[in-house]
């Protein structure tokens, strides 16, 4: 086999690969699409690996801790103020997909000091 050959053989594999992601998530944002591939990659890791000193954890709680664990949070921290970085961090439109037949809207309700924020989608 030709080096040559086996360039092309690459290049059309990285190609396959290239098309089949965006499809298989609905979407060409790149860091959508990361966030995604780590994500599975992870639940895949943690479907099939079983943690030996706990066992009765569920995979997807050990994803999620050990997504928390790549960015350590302050324990001193107040709780409400870390929740509204780590959103903050997210643009709406990156992690939730919208098809073309969705419109959503945010509404801000007030009611004694109290502020809730409200996602409609039409």
């Amino acid at each position: 086999m030709s080096l040559g050959s086996k360039i092309y053989s690459l290049i059309k594999k990285l190609s396959i690969i290239i098309l089949i992601i965006p499809l298989r998530y609905g979407s060409t944002n790149l860091r959508y699409l990361r966030i995604r591939c780590f994500h599975s990659l992870l639940s895949l890791t943690y479907k099939f690996i079983i943690d030996e000193d706990r066992p009765n954890l569920s995979s997807d709680y050990r994803l999620v801790e050990t997504l928390l664990r790549l960015k350590p949070l302050d324990p001193l921290a107040d709780p409400i103020a870390v929740i509204k970085e780590i959103i903050s961090s997210f643009s709406l439109g990156i992690i939730v997909l919208k098809a073309l037949l969705y419109e959503i809207t945010k509404h801000v309700y007030n009611d004694e000091g109290h502020t809730v924020h409200v996602y409609w989608i039409n």
